[in-house]
């Protein structure tokens, strides 16, 4: 559920940059591509509580902010 609902803000938020910035803020660079295989088995290192979505007009990149849950 969560990961949808990431999905949809990534989306309003290029959506948002685009209509204030045009499509050129968006442009798509060279992908990075990462071929190795995940370490296993993967470990939890903290819980996400809180996240944050940015735009950084300078590098043209979302910005996302993960905040650990306090317990």
């Amino acid at each position: 559920m969560r990961v949808a609902v990431l999905a949809e803000r990534l989306s309003a938020l290029l959506d948002e940059v685009v209509r204030r910035l045009g499509d050129a803020a968006v442009e798509p660079g060279e992908p990075a591509v990462d071929t190795e295989p995940l370490s296993t088995p993967v470990e939890q290192e903290f819980r996400v509580g809180t996240m944050g979505l940015g735009w950084d007009i300078e590098s043209r990149a979302i910005v996302v902010e993960l905040l650990a849950v306090s317990e």
